[in-house]
């Protein structure tokens, strides 16, 4: 990444509220001790990105996955709106009172640095376990003048790692699922679909797209897919080699004056087969089996 982790100058803390769609980063100062825990942060999700020995791949949006990968996204791309936006920002609204008096407004929570070269760096963290610790601070306990009191206070919990970083060229992503969430990519992904069925068409024109679009719209697996074809070379498919790749994989498919039409029931199929990530083998002879691969990559 365009950063250096050594040399960081400044820290800044904050965190993500969402109110009926609309998304604000909010300023929290944090004392010295926690801009400390903060860096440590940084680098440990720095080197356990580095350990994922298949990594970086680019994100790929119909592979939903709730494990750690090594995934990245060019901050130009439009699904990198929200994260552009936060690492570019000029400055936050002050956000202390949001902790103190409506603490379970808050989804997320962001650390943004900036090294010697004046180069910024954000690590994102989806708070899922900062409301449940809300709801047990009766039970949190701390030592004062050497006796054990319940303590009433708000309680913000850091994690050790963020769930991914971004700096002034992409997104790298450890855990896929906190990114989608982060950004509410499963609603931009549904509301992509007219744009990317129209992005296939140019490539495809033999493909009545009509009923995959209204099938997308009201199945984000599908939408998924569609989005993910965005990245996928479908220049030179053929009328003919398309056929035939379905009928190997089990799909069926009409072909109708030319145009290739495909049932509703048969619609995922096909969108796996463009994608690559439906596909059959015959190693026992007679014997053709067809898998589903939660993704690709080309070798």
């Amino acid at each position: 990444m365009n950063f250096s982790f050594d040399a960081i100058d400044t820290v800044e803390f904050g965190v993500c509220t969402r109110r009926q769609g609309n998304i604000e980063f909010l300023d929290v100062p944090v004392h010295i001790g926690t801009a400390t825990s903060l860096k440590e942060m940084i680098g440990t999700t720095w080197e356990k990105l580095n350990d994922i020995a298949d990594g970086p791949g680019l994100y790929d949006p119909a592979n939903e996955s709730r494990g750690l990968q090594h995934v990245f996204l060019p901050l130009d791309d439009e699904m990198a709106a929200l994260f552009r936006d936060v690492n570019e920002a000029d400055r936050f609204d002050p956000g202390g009172g949001v902790l103190i008096g409506q603490p379970g407004r808050v989804f997320c929570y962001f650390a943004r640095f900036a090294d010697d070269n004046g180069r910024r760096l954000t690590g994102m963290k989806l708070s899922k376990d900062f409301k449940g610790i809300l709801r047990h601070r009766n039970r949190i306990a701390r030592m004062i003048d050497n006796t054990l009191h319940l303590t009433q206070d708000n309680i913000f919990k850091l994690d050790t790692d963020f769930d991914l970083l971004v700096d002034d060229e992409e997104v790298r992503v450890l855990r896929p699922f906190a990114f989608e969430t982060i950004g509410a990519l499963q609603q931009a992904i549904r509301a992509a679909v007219p744009r990317n069925i129209e992005g296939l068409r140019e490539s495809l024109d033999f493909v009545h797209f009509g009923p995959i679009g209204e099938f997308a719209e009201t199945n984000v697996t599908a939408a998924r897919l569609l989005a993910a074809l965005r990245n996928k070379d479908t220049q030179g498919i053929t009328v003919e080699y398309l056929m035939s790749n379905c009928r190997n994989n089990g799909i069926v498919v009409n072909d109708i004056d030319g145009q290739i039409t495909v049932e509703e029931d048969q619609i995922l199929g096909f969108l796996k087969v463009l994608n690559r990530t439906r596909y059959s083998v015959e190693l026992i002879p007679g014997q053709r089996e067809v898998y589903d691969a939660s993704g690709t990559r080309r070798v």
